[in-house]
């Protein structure tokens, strides 16, 4: 008879864990959504926001210059913090 409430009260600890991960999970699961929607809300916002230039007609270029013949200007450039 004392294994039988034994049992049962082993039965019921691990209901109530298992109910107490359940309700982590949820709660987690809809901590996670909310801020998933407030940073996509908050991007969304971010790209209307007036950047205070035009960026329409803007040319960009990248220049790789060869490192064996520009070593001594590029490393002056690193030292200096430019």
């Amino acid at each position: 008879m004392e294994t039988f409430w034994q049992d049962l009260s082993f039965g019921a600890r691990r209901q109530r864990l298992r109910n107490l991960l359940v309700v982590s999970e949820v709660a987690l699961a809809l901590t996670l959504l909310v801020g998933g929607g407030m940073a996509l809300k908050s991007f969304w916002k971010l790209l209307r926001v007036d950047a205070g230039f035009r960026a329409e007609r803007v040319l960009t270029m990248d220049l790789v210059l060869a490192e064996e013949r520009y070593r001594e200007i590029t490393s002056a450039a690193i030292s200096s913090g430019n």
